[in-house]
């Protein structure tokens, strides 16, 4: 992203255009995704405390200032709590459209489906398939886990671009 003057900005703009390939929205969703940047929509507004969206770990929340709605919630939870589940990235590569945020994720155990976590944001694959960012169960987040109502959509866990203690633990 670039602030500034306007002609200075349309002169950098006509000479960036001359050798960059423009691209739109989706694609620069795609590289937050890859990034481990998660976006918050309206579907998920209230799902999750910070920690398990990872943005403690990307200092996306201060836990030394600031007044804000839950803030004992975030604080007890980095202090006295055990987080349950954390923010993953991964890749879909059967899907053939990408799942809505708030979609669930599942683990098929004796023949029934059950939830371990949720889709946060997803945008396709440069290549096909689809990225995600979901909440998982860390426990059980190793097994072989899809999408719901399509057991043969397997999520294919990716490494994030950043340290997550609670996943290193458990390699």
């Amino acid at each position: 992203e670039l602030i500034g003057e306007l002609p200075t900005m349309q002169k950098l703009w006509q000479q960036l255009a001359a050798q960059a390939t423009l691209v739109g929205a989706p694609v620069w969703e795609a590289l937050d995704i890859l990034a481990g940047l998660p976006l918050i929509t309206p579907a998920t507004s209230e799902a999750f405390v910070p920690q398990m969206v990872n943005l403690d770990l990307v200092d996306g929340v201060s836990f030394k200032k600031g007044c804000y709605p839950g803030q004992e919630i975030v604080a007890r939870m980095k202090y006295l709590g055990k987080l349950k589940r954390r923010m993953y990235l991964a890749r879909c590569g059967a899907a053939s459209s990408c799942p809505a945020p708030g979609t669930h994720v599942q683990i098929s155990e004796a023949g029934a489906s059950n939830n371990v976590g949720m889709v946060i944001h997803s945008r396709p694959a440069h290549d096909g398939g689809c990225y995600l960012l979901a909440t998982l169960d860390i426990e059980r987040a190793q097994q072989s886990i899809h999408l719901e109502g399509h057991p043969d959509w397997i999520l294919k866990l990716m490494e994030l671009p950043y340290a997550v203690d609670e996943l290193q633990e458990r390699s």
